[in-house]
């Protein structure tokens, strides 16, 4: 057997004391004006973002292979001597260069370590640092060994202003987000 609810027996039994007063008409209104603003949160394509970092990778990449072929000649172990000696030694520029890029880009490394970042960002930055790589093997063959200091230069330079601009990027999201809500989105 059912038990009858008190309450709804209440209702029923009183129902036309509730339909007899009429809602203000503004009442909806002022309700309104109480609801805090809602809005819409800002979206940020960070395939775009990868996209255009994969690109500036791609095009960096391949003018250091064209520069790095128009000089470049087969020399033997015997034809050059600068092989026996460690190339750092011979050019004090790329290594005081080297020190200051390297101690520049572990800071912003340090500094996005405190975020959580899809691993995805730093695949060209991966590709940068394979190519500085071997660019620093092919240091000491190639005829043209300032060129090619020129180009491990601006690979140190590419990644740090990429690193920097993510830095940015996120600072941005993160000053953008105390303001709105930042849905950061993969497509």
């Amino acid at each position: 057997m059912k038990e009858k609810d008190p309450i709804k027996d209440y209702v029923e039994q009183h129902r036309e004391a509730f339909d007899m007063e009429d809602l203000p008409e503004d009442l909806w209104s002022s309700i309104e004006q109480e609801l805090p603003e809602v809005k819409t949160p800002k979206m940020v394509p960070l395939r775009a973002v990868l996209q255009v970092a994969a690109v500036v990778a791609l095009v960096v990449t391949a003018g250091l292979w064209f520069i790095l072929q128009d000089g470049s000649e087969d020399l033997s172990a015997e034809n050059n001597p600068a092989e026996l000696v460690d190339p750092l030694d011979q050019y004090p520029e790329l290594a005081e260069a080297e020190f200051y890029y390297q101690t520049r880009i572990s800071e912003a490394e340090d500094a996005l370590s405190e975020y959580t970042i899809d691993p995805e960002a730093f695949e060209t930055l991966d590709l940068l640092e394979e190519e500085m790589n071997r660019l620093k093997a092919d240091l000491g063959e190639q005829v043209d060994n300032e060129r090619l200091i020129e180009a491990m230069v601006q690979l140190y330079q590419y990644k740090l202003k990429m690193l920097e601009q993510m830095l940015n990027q996120i600072k941005n999201l993160d000053h953008e987000s105390e303001e709105d809500e930042v849905v950061v989105v993969s497509m």
